[in-house]
């Protein structure tokens, strides 16, 4: 279902399109992405930011105490870089991503000189980028990121700051948008030499920078939490809080509305309906206990259905920033829906 049909039967009975999504950017140095990541750069837009800081401004007025957040599909973290991290007591960023986990966890035990060790041999690596890109392909390839060795690997430092450079010296040189392969290491790499430049250096240190601040500065009490764990394990964590806002920028499924497009992500494997099940139905269970949940997905017509009818209000739509591409965002937040609406729309139309 395609054009007219789509709009008429699914956007504009379910959701509410914000016309105004695509035109504004949220400023400054934190919105770069320290790894280029698929999905996300529509995360960096003001109007997601909005939406949580009311979620979150209503959350703390009805529980009295400032809430946790929870991010269980961090990715590149383009929504955790871009919030106010005063608004939150605690925060607890998930993924099933080693690669990706062990740049979080090198840059915040080691910090500064993590990132300066990181940006010299990047230096190095690119006086020979195609051997050098081969090599850590290689080397990465014959990592199984789902295998228990993993857990051993990022637990240690020496180990965990190695996959951590190879990964993202590679993935900041490709020209594609590598996802993970259960087999090993990642598919989709391609090395695109212009990203191999002082300018690109320069970018990745200030990036890894804005993350260092981020994840050893954290809110006024402790730094974050970070958790290699499935999004369904992350978000159960939520339900003993008292106080809390969970934001999931999902795996995207495949396009029903666009015949042939397959999403491509890096979440892993499980990028289809089993995985979007289990994500809807650690909503629903957060959702029966009170506990407000956003979910940045596709507006499918089977999944704005599906989240409407698991009750899920308001439901925003909106472009994606490239292409013709519909993404929403579903609050999932028992009773307080019509209170949430009233605010974003004060705020923003």
């Amino acid at each position: 279902m395609t054009g007219e049909a789509y709009h008429d039967k699914y956007l504009v009975p379910y959701t509410l399109f914000v016309h105004e999504f695509n035109d504004v950017d949220v400023g400054g140095t934190e919105t770069r992405l320290f790894v280029p990541y698929t999905g996300n750069e529509h995360n960096r837009r003001k109007f997601v930011h909005l939406l949580l800081r009311v979620v979150a401004a209503h959350e703390e007025a009805a529980t009295g105490r400032l809430p946790d957040y929870f991010e269980p599909c961090v990715g590149s973290g383009q929504i955790f870089m871009n919030h106010r991290p005063a608004m939150f007591a605690r925060i607890t960023l998930g993924d099933i991503n080693p690669f990706l986990l062990s740049i979080y966890l090198s840059v915040q035990r080691r910090g500064t000189g993590f990132i300066d060790e990181y940006v010299e041999k990047a230096e190095f690596r690119d006086q020979n980028p195609e051997t050098n890109f081969a090599h850590k392909l290689d080397w990465l390839g014959a990592i199984r990121p789902f295998d228990k060795r993993v857990e051993r690997m990022l637990s240690d430092q020496t180990d965990c700051e190695l996959m951590a450079i190879h990964y993202l010296w590679m993935m900041n040189r490709s020209q594609l948008m590598p996802k993970l392969r259960t087999a090993g290491g990642v598919v989709g790499a391609k090395l695109y030499t212009p990203r191999v430049s002082a300018d690109v250096r320069l970018r990745e240190k200030r990036a890894l920078s804005a993350l260092r601040t981020r994840l050893t500065t954290g809110t006024v009490t402790t730094p974050p939490t970070i958790l290699r764990a499935d999004l369904a394990a992350t978000m159960a964590r939520a339900e003993s809080c008292p106080s809390c806002v969970v934001v999931v920028d999902a795996p995207f499924p495949k396009f029903s509305y666009v015949e042939g497009y397959t999403a491509i992500n890096c979440y892993g494997t499980e990028d289809g309906e089993d995985l979007q099940t289990r994500l809807l139905s650690a909503a629903k269970k957060l959702f029966d206990l009170g506990r407000p949940v956003i979910i940045c997905n596709y507006a499918t017509p089977s999944l704005i259905l599906a989240y409407q009818e698991a009750g899920a209000y308001p439901i925003f739509s909106f472009k994606s920033p490239k292409d013709s591409t519909i993404y929403m965002l579903a609050v999932f937040y028992k009773g307080q829906g019509t209170e949430i609406l009233r605010k974003v729309q004060a705020e923003w139309f």
